[in-house]
């Protein structure tokens, strides 16, 4: 599990993520809510990764921020400041150019916002997907159709052991289970 570093996201980072989450995720279901909660979760994710990752992806969303002012029809505005039409074809040149780098960095930072969105709570209920009341469902049934062998198991590793030890005694018996101590 990563620790969250104390990395700061600079704010024009922030805003040119906000102006990904229009590109690169669904129009429907988001909200301004959701955009800004997709950021901060997408900053957050960025605080757990090292040092040098953090600074490729920061330096890579600096350049596509600041490189969108020289794309004629842009009218010298950066990434984070087109209007969605503009920030689409933007990042489409990106995607499908012909630069391996720039495709890698553009599905990398979609895979970033994408992975942010859809663990919002109100697009997983606009998508009917719920995995925690079938994470339950299952939980309970394999109890059910396990729970024999469970048990089964675990008075295995309770029974005393059946091996004599070398000098012919037995070993002492095997600690009481807490559920039994009590």
């Amino acid at each position: 599990m990563s620790e969250q570093s104390d990395f700061k996201t600079p704010r024009f980072i922030r805003d040119l993520m906000l102006s990904l989450v229009t590109v690169t995720c669904p129009q429907e279901p988001y909200t301004d809510d959701v955009r800004a909660q997709v950021v901060d979760d997408a900053d957050r994710f960025l605080r757990t990764l090292p040092a040098p990752f953090r600074l490729g992806l920061t330096a890579g969303m600096t350049a596509y921020d600041v490189l969108a002012a020289a794309v004629p029809g842009n009218l010298g505005k950066r990434a984070s400041q087109l209007p969605p039409d503009r920030a689409r074809k933007y990042y489409d040149l990106w995607a499908k150019g012909p630069l391996g780098v720039a495709r890698l960095f553009a599905f990398g930072v979609k895979g970033i916002i994408a992975g942010a969105y859809y663990e919002q709570d109100a697009v997983r209920q606009d998508l009917g997907y719920t995995p925690d009341e079938w994470i339950d469902k299952v939980a309970k049934k394999r109890l059910q159709v396990y729970s024999e062998d469970v048990q089964r198991h675990e008075d295995s590793i309770f029974a005393p052991d059946p091996l004599p030890l070398r000098d012919g005694s037995h070993a002492p018996s095997a600690p009481v289970h807490l559920e039994e101590a009590s």
